[in-house]
């Protein structure tokens, strides 16, 4: 961070806390008023991900004061071309759709289209186009529902506990409106989520969640994975998961 960022930072704190003073080491910085601030700095090319983030914990604070933390203030700040690098965020179509089958199957398209687009998954890419067309109408395309702000990217790592009130608190979202329930998509975790929020934990998820659609939900957060970090472990996994929506949506047809 260069001095100037650092200056503006600290401004913004100055007027969210006048008079207060600020200490620690970045990214986690203390007031005098014992008020704890988390700086999150990028660069350049990550400017959609940043806002993205911002976007969502502003709308998720909106509905949940308190479950989300608040965000005090954002915006670009001045780099030096030194200071820039490639982020490795996937960016995919934002709409408003009459459904959420409509709505899931773009999510699903984009993810693939990013797949096909890395080639060396043509099959798995085909497999995936199958339920696309074929399971995400049979599991939801018959649901009605009211949208609500998934957090995303639910799991342990971007969930935590105020040490001084108890309560828990989630961050580091990739929000959207939609079904509740698709917040379980990480409940059966990828391989390296070694600590599972589960389904119990999130309190607004209410009804229960039927077995195909918690594993169409799954397939989503593998195939962001494997199309972000590329991983033999999620071809694996995305490609066991896509054959057995197939197998269910068979075992139906019968």
């Amino acid at each position: 961070m260069t001095s100037r960022s650092l200056h503006v930072v600290l401004q913004k704190l100055q007027d969210e806390e006048p008079g207060a003073v600020f200490t620690g080491c970045l990214p986690v910085l203390r007031s005098s008023l014992e008020r704890l601030y988390f700086v999150m700095i990028g660069s350049p090319c990550e400017v959609e991900q940043y806002v993205t983030e911002d976007q969502s914990l502003r709308a998720m604070y909106a509905a949940a004061p308190g479950f989300v933390p608040k965000t005090v203030a954002s915006g670009m700040l001045a780099y030096n071309k030194s200071e820039a690098s490639d982020g490795n965020g996937i960016s995919m179509r934002n709409g408003r759709y009459e459904t959420w089958e409509e709505c899931f199957s773009v999510k699903i398209e984009d993810l693939l289209q990013l797949l096909r687009e890395q080639g060396g998954h043509a099959d798995l890419v085909r497999k995936g186009e199958d339920v696309r067309r074929g399971v995400v109408p049979a599991l939801l395309g018959e649901l009605d529902i009211k949208p609500a702000i998934p957090h995303g990217d639910l799991w342990s790592g971007n969930a935590g506990t105020d040490s001084a009130t108890g309560r828990p608190f989630i961050f580091d979202p990739s929000s959207y409106y939609g079904h509740n329930e698709a917040e379980c998509g990480l409940v059966h975790n990828p391989p390296e989520h070694d600590q599972p929020i589960h389904r119990t934990d999130v309190g607004w998820v209410s009804e229960v969640i039927l077995p195909g659609r918690a594993d169409l939900y799954e397939l989503f957060h593998h195939l962001n994975h494997l199309v972000v970090f590329g991983r033999r472990g999620y071809a694996w996994s995305t490609e066991k998961k896509t054959d057995a929506l197939l197998e269910w949506m068979n075992s139906e047809r019968r």
